[in-house]
C-alpha cells in the first residue's frame, strides 16, 4: 500500500509564463510591468527606463 500513499490529486497554483512578441517601441515591457510583481528576462538592452525586477542581459543561450 506504501505507493498509494503519495498520490496527489488536484490542480497547483502556478504564475503563468508569458513571452509577448512584437517590433520595437510598441510598448511590451511597459505592458509586461504592469503585471503584479513582473520578472524580466532580457534578451536585449531595453529596459533601462522601467523600474521592475530584472535577470542580467542575457548573452547566449545556454
Amino acid at each position: 500500500m506504501g505507493m498509494f500513499e503519495n498520490i496527489q490529486t488536484g490542480r497547483e497554483n502556478k504564475p503563468p509564463r508569458i513571452m509577448i512578441y512584437g517590433s520595437e517601441g510598441v510598448g511590451k515591457s511597459t505592458f509586461g510591468a504592469s503585471a503584479p510583481k513582473p520578472i524580466f528576462i532580457q534578451t536585449e538592452d531595453g529596459l533601462g527606463e522601467i523600474d521592475c525586477a530584472k535577470f542580467p542581459l542575457a548573452k547566449s543561450v545556454s
